[in-house]
């Protein structure tokens, strides 16, 4: 009976454990189809981008000062701003990214406290990586 037992707890626990990992490589095939999206038309159609993994760069202007778990950046148009949430994969955004460029990929979610963000109804990127880039490696669009 006892080793019955066991047998069930260890096919079980084998069970468990693998369901985890396919899920994880479901999740990492998903962000494998990264589409790279400019402020401009993110700005013109925020809703054709919702639930899909992009990659955007702008300028960080200025990151939260409570925890770092948000960051706003710009494009070329100062006044319209993305807000960046910090995902699972990212702890937190320092404020030494202000001034600098970054390159965030994440997906595209929508606000659900009913606050509006500066992205227009209620969009924001929940960012799983970023990168600064350094300015040799900068190109101006002409």
């Amino acid at each position: 009976m006892k080793r019955l037992l066991v047998l069930l707890l260890i096919s079980f626990l084998t069970v468990s454990c693998n369901s985890e990992i396919d899920l994880k490589d479901s999740e990492a095939g998903d962000r494998q189809e990264i589409i790279p999206v400019s402020f401009d038309d993110f700005k013109s159609n925020p809703e054709d981008y919702y639930g899909k993994y992009v990659e955007l760069v702008g300028m960080c202007v200025r990151v939260d000062k409570r925890g770092g778990s948000t960051m706003y950046m710009i494009g070329k148009d100062p006044s319209f701003e993305i807000k960046v949430l910090a995902g699972e994969d990212v702890v937190r955004f320092t404020r030494y990214f202000e001034g600098r460029v970054m390159e965030v990929c994440g997906y595209i979610r929508e606000e659900v406290k009913g606050i509006r963000t500066y992205a227009g109804p209620n969009y924001y990127i929940e960012s799983n990586r970023y990168k600064r880039i350094p300015k040799e490696d900068i190109v101006e669009e002409q």
